[in-house]
């Protein structure tokens, strides 16, 4: 059982140097692509410079957005229509 141990280590190891985030880095998902299909779009690090200052920046953002959602929802809600 020990080497079946080892053995998952080294995989996760690969995996998690081959596609992951960083505290300097993002490095997205590997794609494969299918036999038939074009091949798939290089992966490339993406520099992550103020990791907190753009985590805030994601956040309020993000938040703006399902605001601007929940608004438009209810914009008739006192009419009693229900929108599609």
């Amino acid at each position: 059982m020990r080497c079946a141990d080892g053995e998952a280590r080294e995989r996760l190891r690969e995996w998690v140097a081959t596609g992951s985030t960083r505290l300097d880095r993002d490095r997205p998902t590997r794609q494969t692509a299918w036999p038939g299909e074009d091949p798939a779009r290089p992966v490339e690090d993406v520099v992550i410079e103020h990791r907190e200052k753009e985590f805030v920046q994601f956040v309020l953002d993000d938040v703006a957005r399902r605001q601007e959602k929940e608004d438009a929802f209810y914009a008739d809600f006192d009419t009693g229509e229900v929108r599609d």
